[in-house]
């Protein structure tokens, strides 16, 4: 699943909590399964801010996992800032699918 964002947006964004909620019902039925989430951000501003706002909206997603029910342990959370780029940043539509969660379901 990919979560985009808006321009320094922290907050789970409405528009995927249906797929999340579908996740967790999954992980609840799946107990052996586990998840890994990755957070990115786009090139804009500085290197340090885009580390600790791709980890706060890792850690986020993790935190309202855990609020689900899901065991912390069953959970793996890394923000990696501005790195692994899907497109180039040369537009805000494209910047818009760099600034992404990504969640990886292992069974």
């Amino acid at each position: 699943l990919y979560i985009f964002y808006n321009d320094q947006e922290i907050e789970i964004p409405q528009s995927s909590l249906a797929q999340i909620k579908s996740i967790v019902d999954f992980l609840r039925k799946k107990s052996s399964s586990t998840i890994d989430i990755k957070s990115y951000t786009d090139s804009h501003g500085a290197a340090e801010d885009n580390l600790s706002l791709s980890w706060k909206r890792a850690n986020l997603l993790k935190d309202y996992l855990m609020q689900q029910g899901i065991s912390f342990e069953r959970i793996t959370a890394r923000g990696f800032g501005a790195s692994n780029f899907l497109w180039s940043n040369s537009t805000e539509t494209l910047k818009k699918l760099n600034r992404r969660t990504v969640l990886y379901i292992n069974q």
